[in-house]
């Protein structure tokens, strides 16, 4: 699996490579998705099995989750999105092979906890959430490059690369989706867990604040975007704090702190 996604994404490379050098980029690229999305489901069919096996969630899960969240977007770009797939598919080969590499934690309130019916949506909705977080600040790193190829007049460069109103649009629909995702994942994990437990502690769990306020951070980031029209490096920036608050929730704070989500 993870060869299949570091063979996507060497093609997907190449493809933007050639692009910049003039050369025919839809062999390597056309490869290159069918390489990720044979990863993809590879991978799918690899946690089916371990779910029907009784693996506990944790966080070598949650990474290999992730990347195949990211896979999946990558597969469902379109072709003229290539670049933006190029970004995203090392990040995908990375995580999976971090998840490999990753200790073997899950979260120990699982282990009082009937999960069967909310922690899979709950999984998916979180982890969907981060791969469109990533998916926007991608987007907006290459935006970047364009309007920097454009200041110095690189026109050459440009002929291959999605024009910016294609990205502006993609990165408004990844915010808005990721908002979404993320602020249903809270609910729904929310609500699963408070109807098992006995106690009101769920509401000052450390994970649960902080993601909280996570999401409150990329409304505000989605406010800018729409009615300022912050763009360039002031978007990239403040998606990166986002994305920065999202990996030490994830880490950081789940190996820390206490609470619910706490690794054993």
């Amino acid at each position: 699996m993870l060869a299949v996604y570091a063979v996507g994404a060497v093609l997907l490379l190449g493809a933007v490579r050639a692009a910049d050098g003039g050369e025919g980029p839809r062999g390597p690229a056309r490869r290159g998705r069918a390489a990720v999305a044979a990863g993809a489901g590879v991978h799918v069919l690899v946690g089916l099995l371990g779910g029907l096996l009784g693996a506990q969630p944790g966080f070598a899960g949650s990474l290999s989750g992730v990347a195949l969240a990211i896979a999946v977007v990558v597969v469902a770009l379109p072709a003229r999105l290539g670049v933006v797939a190029a970004v995203l598919a090392p990040l995908a080969t990375g995580l999976q092979g971090a998840s490999l590499l990753a200790p073997e934690r899950h979260v120990v309130a699982l282990d009082a906890l009937d999960a069967t019916w909310w922690l899979p949506l709950h999984m998916t909705l979180v982890l969907g959430a981060v791969a469109l977080f990533l998916l926007e600040l991608s987007v907006g790193a290459v935006q970047v490059v364009v309007r920097g190829r454009l200041k110095r007049k690189q026109l050459g460069a440009l002929q291959r690369m999605p024009s910016l109103d294609v990205l502006d649009r993609l990165q408004v629909r990844a915010l808005v989706a990721g908002v979404a995702c993320l602020g249903l994942g809270l609910v729904v994990g929310s609500a699963g867990a408070a109807t098992q437990l006995e106690h009101a502690g769920l509401v000052t769990d450390p994970k649960v604040a902080i993601s909280a306020g996570i999401w409150l951070w990329y409304v505000i980031v989605l406010q800018a975007r729409v009615r300022r029209g912050w763009h360039g490096w002031w978007g990239v920036r403040m998606s990166a704090v986002g994305v920065l608050a999202l990996l030490f929730s994830w880490v950081a704070l789940e190996f820390v702190a206490g609470g619910f989500h706490a690794y054993g």
